[in-house]
């Protein structure tokens, strides 16, 4: 259906609205009007609010020609339609804008509303997953302290429907097990959770339908849950991997006797239970199976207590830069030299180095005119994040510059080379898996070892280490700005969500005071290519 605009609105090639009226004859005699033909831009595209503008004024402006208001001076009757137009469209534009990003954050609000208060999981993901618009809006209903209850649809009583009742199984959604794995993947995949992620959900929920032999969705039952909350303790871990389980089929191992170390831990068990439990939520939101099911679930494993990574110390940096490999410059693979270094003065994600471009290393002069180099951690083409928050710039320290970064940066340009560290394959969509390997056994060849389960040192301890150290700096920075630096999510809602991206002089600011106690002048340059 086409709608025809009336004759006071018209509309140009690039789908601006004008408004246009003709000026009665007397009436431009007797005050001096020259041009009979008013046009005046309406500045939108929006059909809807440029009608609203346009009645607005052309109502307006039959009054004041039929009521004909005494005008004294001549050119002040244009003067005053001008100043009709300024006006009203202002208005109008603004009380457009105040709806549009109202209807915008109630709908925000709304769908945040609908996840589960013990699913903190998604929760934390809900913000990360927005649009700019949408963050755009939020912040605008914040800054300008509106009252979303003002701007919500009213509800007719006729209009109003009665309570339903609760689902049964005769009103659920049926699909095979596998159609419904593969649907809440895809809803998982769109807010943003990455590969990795996805991988262990559809590994830890197959081994959900693999226990309770489920086909559909509709035998998704209270009885159902509660058998695999009985027997999932009963499973080998690396079942999968391992030379004695390897071969056996689950229902074999269920009925073994296996020795309590190999079970999977309470750690691994817990993780399960949350994640299947995120899964049937998901499951009785769209009516795939009843509620109530995961009541099996509740309470049923005790979380495991989780130990944080440590940081290295000064003893363990020295062991790991001072080593007769970089004193004596033995090292085989780029990666291997300068990996380390970048995450002792970034705090980066291994996989976030190993996929750096060459591009990726960038050059910004400072409002002092000073100009810094930085890196660039995005998840442009091949690349990924671990989430939104990870999507930041970084200065580079003047250590790793001392140290020719700069300048192999450049080398590798030079021969064609997009990847910083092109010597590292990528495997299942990551860069860092070879690295990771040598790295692991690098540490202990150093003598920087763990204890499981509680004093893990491990390459993620030198996010642990940037922060420790910038934590106890005595200039007292501020943790929402650590946070930024590292690429860590604000706890906060206001830093989460409305807060914008720090600025480049105060990261650099903040890079500038990371000091270690390592003299890395005793270290051969890196010379190789």
């Amino acid at each position: 259906m086409t709608f025809r605009n009336p004759t006071y609105i018209t509309k140009t090639k690039h789908g601006v609205y004008y408004f246009q009226a003709r000026i009665p004859r007397f009436y431009c005699q007797k005050y001096g009007i020259k041009k009979r033909l008013i046009r005046k831009s309406l500045r939108t595209k929006n059909r809807k609010l440029a009608l609203s503008l346009a009645s607005r004024i052309w109502s307006r402006y039959c009054v004041m020609i039929y009521l004909d208001q005494p005008m004294s001076e001549k050119s002040k009757g244009q003067k005053q339609l001008e100043s009709l137009f300024e006006g009203e469209a202002h208005l109008l534009q603004e009380d457009f804008k105040l709806t549009q990003n109202a209807t915008i954050a109630i709908k925000v609000f709304d769908r945040y509303d609908e996840i589960s208060p013990n699913n903190t999981y998604l929760q934390s993901i809900f913000w990360d997953s927005l649009e700019d618009y949408e963050h755009n809006a939020i912040r605008f209903v914040q800054e300008n302290e509106i009252d979303l209850d003002h701007y919500r649809p009213k509800l007719k009583p006729a209009s109003i429907k009665p309570p339903q009742p609760e689902s049964t199984s005769n009103s659920l959604r049926i699909l095979d097990f596998d159609e419904l794995l593969e649907k809440y993947l895809a809803f998982r995949k769109a807010n943003k959770v990455v590969q990795k992620s996805l991988n262990l959900y559809r590994d830890q929920i197959t081994l959900f339908k693999d226990l309770t032999n489920i086909k559909r969705s509709n035998e998704i039952t209270l009885e159902t849950v509660e058998s695999f909350a009985i027997l999932l303790p009963k499973v080998p871990s690396r079942r999968k991997i391992r030379p004695e389980y390897k071969n056996r089929s689950l229902e074999e191992l269920l009925v073994a006797q296996i020795p309590d170390e190999d079970y999977l831990s309470e750690y691994t068990i817990s993780t399960y239970s949350t994640n299947v439990k995120s899964f049937l939520d998901w499951c009785i939101k769209f009516k795939y199976c009843a509620q109530g099911v995961t009541v099996a679930l509740d309470g049923a494993f005790t979380k495991a207590t989780s130990y944080p990574y440590l940081h290295y110390t000064d003893d363990d940096i020295r062991l790991l830069f001072l080593s007769e490999r970089y004193l004596k410059g033995k090292h085989t693979q780029k990666s291997h030299y300068w990996v380390p270094l970048i995450a002792l003065y970034t705090g980066a994600r291994q996989n976030e180095i190993c996929q750096l471009l060459c591009e990726d290393v960038k050059e910004i002069y400072l409002s002092s005119g000073v100009k810094i180099f930085y890196f660039d951690f995005n998840d442009e083409d091949f690349k990924s994040l671990k989430n939104q928050k990870a999507k930041r710039t970084v200065p580079i320290h003047s250590e790793l510059v001392k140290l020719g970064f700069l300048d192999f940066v450049e080398r590798q340009k030079q021969k064609g080379n997009d990847r910083i560290f092109n010597d590292l394959k990528e495997k299942a969509g990551k860069f860092n898996a070879d690295f990771s390997k040598w790295f692991g056994r690098y540490r202990v060849e150093c003598g920087v070892v763990s204890s499981p389960p509680d004093k893990r040192k491990v390459f993620h301890s030198f996010r642990h280490t940037l922060t420790t150290q910038l934590r106890n700096h005595p200039d007292d920075i501020p943790i929402e700005n650590i946070q930024e630096v590292i690429g860590h999510s604000h706890k906060a809602t206001i830093l989460r969500v409305y807060a914008r991206e720090l600025s480049m002089e105060k990261k650099y600011e903040i890079i500038k005071k990371i000091k270690f106690d390592v003299d890395l002048k005793k270290i051969r340059r890196w010379v190789k290519n």
